[in-house]
């Protein structure tokens, strides 16, 4: 006898679609609405750099005028090149200016190669982070009533005040730092004369001896005011000779910026914006930074020693760049709704982006009891797609569910929209 033929039937259950869940984009910091890419050019030096500080000059005059910018600056944050990872930072100098000068520190810079970043603003509630302590090798602004003496120590039958963040030094006094550093390092300050500079000189330098012991040849300074020249003045001593170098800026009683770079082979010596001065006898022994004065004051805004390598990276900042909106996926049609096992089902959507292109939408298929019978099985089309679904002889019976995911062309990131 004959055996009866039995249809058994698979169904397709398309239910309501969820709400839309709130996305934050992969790689974006979460509450800020705006960043720039800053491309870290390091191609001309064959070192990797590690935990080293680079300088970005940014114009956040034009950012906070436009109201994408706190005017303090305070929502400004850095991240490394996976866009969310926090790098420490500080804000040197020029808020709400067209030069604002800011130092990063970035964990690691490739050898002959280039690497991103980001400046992250626009969050009104956030407040700054610039910390110059968790930026530098060595930092002071001098923010308390009294030196710290975790970093200082202090010489002399003079004295020194802190007021309005500003260190004034009066004569004769020697304040050294407790730490020393050699080679491939840069000792910068925010320096000038004080009340008293009658006949006197002051010097902010790296010395080899702490108290109020210093020799000429022992100095490798970047900034003298003196009273002899009519220009101020930077040093390069190895020990046992030194030179001074007269820098093509006359002396006066403003505050300048001055930078003394250390390397094995010379010592580089910069003022404000002025042309670079080399220094032919430079020394690899590790030596303080010391504030020194003689029948004169000084007034010092800050003192920092960073690393430094040469030649340094340069940076280019990018364009403009908001968080990724995400995609949006449907699922129109599934026909036929109910199919016998072997035959096949055809689903059919759309999918759109409001602030770019939907390269591709996936499908996933799951089985009665939660297994996926099909994975990421790529949709024909985009804006409008199709999907067909074959089903074999043995597939399990009962309702199986959909789910549509589109991908956009802003990082590669998916977006998907659910239905059951």
């Amino acid at each position: 006898m004959r055996g009866t033929v039995k249809f058994i039937l698979l169904s397709f259950l398309l239910i309501l679609v969820l709400p839309p869940p709130t996305f934050v984009n992969a790689g974006w910091l979460s509450g800020w609405s705006y960043r720039i890419p800053i491309t870290v050019d390091n191609t001309g030096n064959s070192n990797t750099l590690t935990d080293y500080q680079v300088k970005i000059v940014i114009d956040t005059a034009t950012l906070i005028s436009q109201g994408k910018m706190r005017s303090d600056c305070g929502d400004i944050r850095f991240t490394d090149s996976d866009g969310t990872t926090l790098l420490n930072y500080w804000i040197e100098s020029g808020i709400n200016t067209a030069s604002t000068v800011i130092w990063v520190k970035i964990p690691s810079i490739p050898a002959s190669s280039t690497k991103t970043i980001y400046i992250y603003f626009g969050n009104p509630s956030a407040t700054s982070q610039s910390n110059g302590d968790a930026t530098f090798e060595f930092f002071d602004d001098f923010t308390s009533s009294t030196l710290d003496t975790s970093k200082w120590t202090t010489a002399g039958t003079g004295s020194y005040t802190i007021s309005g963040g500003l260190l004034t030094v009066y004569d004769p006094y020697y304040i050294t730092s407790i730490v020393s550093f050699g080679t491939g390092f840069a000792l910068r300050t925010r320096v000038k004369v004080g009340p008293a500079d009658t006949s006197g000189v002051c010097i902010v330098m790296l010395s080899a001896y702490g108290g109020t012991t210093d020799n000429a040849e022992n100095r490798t300074s970047p900034w003298i005011y003196s009273t002899s020249y009519s220009n101020f003045m930077a040093s390069s001593g190895n020990g046992s000779t030194y030179e001074v170098i007269q820098y093509p800026v006359p002396r006066d009683t403003d505050f300048h910026v001055a930078e003394a770079r250390r390397l094995p082979t010379a010592d580089y010596f910069q003022l404000d914006d002025t042309s670079e001065l080399v220094g032919n006898y430079p020394t690899t022994t590790s030596r303080y930074v010391k504030i020194y004065v003689y029948s004169a004051d000084i007034v010092v805004d800050y003192v920092l020693v960073r690393k430094y390598s040469r030649p340094e990276p340069t940076v280019s900042l990018g364009s403009i760049e908001t968080p990724n909106n995400p995609p949006s996926v449907s699922i129109t049609s599934v026909s036929p709704l109910s199919i016998y096992r072997g035959n096949w089902v055809t689903i059919q959507g759309s999918a759109s982006d409001s602030d770019g292109n939907v390269t591709a939408v996936y499908l996933n298929i799951t089985a009665p009891g939660g297994s996926l019978v099909i994975t990421n099985g790529l949709a024909n089309g985009t804006v409008s797609w199709s999907y067909n679904f074959g089903t074999s002889a043995s597939a399990t019976l009962g309702y199986y569910s959909v789910c549509a995911v589109a991908q956009d062309d802003q990082g590669g990131k998916e977006h998907a929209v659910l239905f059951r």
